[in-house]
């Protein structure tokens, strides 16, 4: 696959990985960046699975243009492939307006298809990062218009998936409950395995906030988990987690994120578990046990500043209970 490439790795978390992740305006990882002997970029994108790898690939190399050169191309001669190479590679710049704006003239270049989901994952991402005009009625429209046109499961589940978490973000339960229960029953019937394996991940967020039945969404999210999830550092924190999240089976939680804390090699993984467990004592009313559990994730950890802020804000609601 990559035979016609040289591969550069950079770790944008080390050395100077973290000012060169900055100078490319990196907003999440992997991040691929495709350029030419000159360092000038043809194309960007976000994205791990191997499948879009080799298609991101195949489309890069059959166009070894430059950016600069296919926005002069489109500013003189305007195609739909042009519009999306350069929507895809803005909005991993985080230019999400310029991003939407070539996506919607995609879409009117090539009537046959809306990107609507192209404009909503750019629209929510801008609303994730709270960039300037993109709040969440602007993304409650851009899923909305998902909704309305697209028949794909799983552009359906990934919409439920991604506005549950952005009606966490907006304290709107309502808004979640609405989105989660669409994209539940409109998937019932998909024989697309993919699709029914995303559409498992959410049932339990289906049973907790459309059934309101919490009991039987913590037994769908332990079925939900991977074989050997009990014996898994990384698994028992995601459930703890998601358990503290929803506020659910917490003094379970606790328990298996004690078992995380022990199974976790030492560093930043065992302070990750560390700062589960603080919060969900925390909710348990046990602010003491939280700050010294902070303490802990700080020493396992000692560059984070968000531990630093997690014990800060502990130790204030510790005294205030004193």
């Amino acid at each position: 696959m990559l035979s016609s490439v040289v591969l550069h790795k950079v770790d944008a978390e080390k050395g100077e990985g973290i000012e060169l992740a900055k100078s490319y305006k990196i907003q999440g990882y992997p991040t691929f960046v495709m350029a030419n002997a000159e360092v000038q970029p043809i194309d960007r994108w976000m994205g791990y699975s191997k499948p879009m790898l080799q298609e991101m690939l195949d489309e890069s190399l059959a166009d070894l243009s430059t950016v600069s050169a296919k926005r002069e191309r489109f500013s003189k001669s305007p195609k739909a492939a042009d519009a999306v190479k350069l929507a895809r590679y803005d909005e991993s710049m985080g230019e999400y307006g310029s991003a939407v704006g070539f996506y919607e003239k995609a879409g009117e270049l090539d009537p046959e298809k809306t990107y609507a989901y192209e404009i909503f994952d750019a629209t929510f991402s801008a609303g994730r990062r709270n960039a300037e005009g993109f709040g969440i009625d602007r993304t409650k429209k851009a899923a909305d218009a998902v909704l309305a046109s697209s028949t794909d499961g799983m552009e359906i589940i990934q919409v439920g998936q991604m506005m549950s978490y952005a009606a966490k973000q907006a304290d709107d339960n309502d808004m979640a409950v609405s989105y989660i229960k669409t994209a539940v029953e409109r998937t019932a019937d998909s024989s697309d395995e993919s699709v029914q394996k995303s559409r498992t991940r959410l049932l339990p967020t289906y049973a907790l906030y459309v059934e309101k039945n919490p009991q039987k969404a913590v037994d769908l999210k332990k079925a939900s988990m991977p074989e050997g999830w009990m014996d898994d550092a990384g698994q028992l924190n995601s459930y703890a987690w998601w358990a503290f999240e929803n506020q659910v089976d917490l003094e379970n939680a606790k328990v298996l994120a004690e078992k995380g804390v022990e199974l976790a090699p030492e560093g930043k993984e065992k302070a990750q578990i560390l700062d589960t467990l603080a919060e969900i004592c925390n909710s348990l009313a046990n602010c003491a046990e939280a700050v010294e559990l902070t303490k802990l994730a700080i020493a396992q950890d000692p560059e984070s500043e968000f531990y630093k802020k997690q014990l800060a804000r502990f130790q204030e609601l510790l005294a205030a209970k004193q």
